[in-house]
């Protein structure tokens, strides 16, 4: 196997960069740029040592360093591994990683380092991706599912499953193999109870992935109704900032903006769209059909109507559009007084004055249960997939049992549902996926 080098920290003006080098030449490749007190084979494992970075075809020093050194398997990939410390800024950390590659480092590809970690058995795939998670995680309660996702807990929560249904498939073969011997085995009764067991465990798994996928990748509420109701207003009090342009003159909001807020600790992401109507204008039809687009992957639509006016026509076919949605309706404009009747569980409310928005943002509390964050979540859409095809063929064994068919049958189905979740894991995984999973890190993790 190659030996790897990147830069692994942001570009930029800082105190300090690092340069990772990780394979079987990591510390070779290191001793050829690096001049110390000692040599780096002479390190301690886990000890950091001064010196400096030499370019190796003409000896000039490139950078100050301090050097940290890891002995295989006792690194974050499972390698040998050194990280060197340079000075910030953007010139000293690319001379240090030219020099190592000159010396016979390989620039590495995005997230190989963690894909050698997972290769090397330091962790699973569900961990790799939470350790992307974490990375990303856009606020204090997304990290803590990360984290709690990295340290193991949905993996094995996921193999425990998948021990019982090894333990299922084992007493089926054993039944399978001795049918003409007088044994006892557990009785199809037992089989069915374990099925169901892990089924249901499952399925509570499953719905609970709408809630982490929220919580990685935020809420989307998307704020529709026709022209001139005060979308706008409500878009810039839900952010508490002016970022839409408000006037009186309907149809001022020409495309779809959007804002980030946080709410009990979920990421929610606020679309103001443009007023459907007929559109009068080129402009305004392309913001229109950028409306309906960013409406069909609403998590939520606040469904506005000015409360100073009686419902108009408009204002219920727009409603017609988005009633399937899960969707509030806001009725907004009450400080101008309230002349709507229609929709009596309605939040009135002013944008202007901020009067009802404290109940607002209530009711979008209510529909993200902050609550269940404690709970073990699915975070990917990857794992929702796994999950789903696992339970189906979990499913089909239970009625396999139901309904008498043979144990070679039944054995089969819960072969399939093994390898699943063994996928989950990482344990089976083709090339193609972990290519998509990794291409999603920086090159330096």
């Amino acid at each position: 196997m190659d030996t790897i080098a990147a830069i692994a920290t942001p570009p930029g003006r800082g105190a300090i960069s690092m340069v990772r080098v990780s394979g079987p030449h990591a510390l070779q490749i290191g001793e050829r740029v690096f001049k110390g007190r000692k040599r780096i084979r002479d390190f301690p494992p886990g000890t950091f040592h001064h010196g400096f970075i030499l370019d190796p075809d003409t000896g000039r020093k490139l950078d100050e360093v301090v050097v940290l050194v890891y002995h295989a398997p006792h690194s974050f990939t499972g390698e040998d591994m050194l990280e060197i410390t340079t000075h910030g800024g953007l010139i000293p950390a690319r001379r240090v990683l030219r020099a190592l590659i000159k010396a016979g480092a390989r620039m590495a590809e995005p997230g190989e380092f963690t894909r050698r970690a997972m290769l090397n058995g330091k962790m699973d795939l569900i961990q790799a991706e939470s350790l992307l998670d974490l990375i990303d995680a856009k606020t204090e309660a997304c990290a803590d599912v990360a984290l709690k996702n990295l340290t193991g807990e949905l993996s094995e929560r996921i193999k425990k499953i998948r021990e019982k249904l090894l333990e299922v498939s084992m007493e089926l073969e054993l039944s399978l193999d001795f049918t003409d011997q007088d044994l006892i085995f557990p009785s199809h009764e037992k089989i069915k109870k374990t099925l169901e067991e892990l089924s249901q465990e499952i399925k509570e798994m499953i719905e609970r992935w709408n809630r982490g996928r929220m919580l990685m990748e935020g809420m989307r509420i998307v704020i529709t109704g026709k022209p001139n109701v005060g979308k706008s207003t409500l878009f810039n009090a839900l952010l508490s900032e002016e970022k839409a342009i408000v006037t009186e003159e309907p149809g001022t909001t020409r495309d779809v903006l959007e804002g980030w807020i946080e709410i009990e600790g979920f990421p929610v992401k606020v679309f103001d769209t443009a007023g459907l109507r007929p559109a009068e204008g080129k402009v305004e039809k392309i913001g229109i059909e950028r409306a309906k687009r960013v409406l069909e992957s609403a998590d939520l639509v606040l469904f506005v109507v000015d409360g100073s006016q009686e419902l108009s026509q408009e204002d219920m076919e727009i409603y017609e559009e988005i009633k399937e949605k899960q969707h509030l309706i806001i009725i907004n404009k009450c400080d101008l007084g309230c002349r709507i009747k229609e929709f009596p569980g309605g939040l009135r409310i002013s944008a202007l004055t901020h009067e009802g928005m404290e109940r607002l943002h209530e009711e979008i509390k209510k529909l993200l249960n902050p609550e269940e964050l404690g709970d073990i979540l699915i975070t990917h859409e990857r794992h929702y997939n796994a999950l789903r095809t696992a339970l189906q063929y979990i499913e089909e064994a239970e009625k396999g049992v139901e309904e008498g068919r043979g144990e070679e049958l039944i054995a089969e189905d819960v072969k399939f549902a093994r390898e699943t979740l063994s996928s989950l894991v990482g344990e089976i995984t083709s090339e193609e996926i972990l290519d998509e999973i990794f291409s999603n890190f920086c090159i330096g993790k």
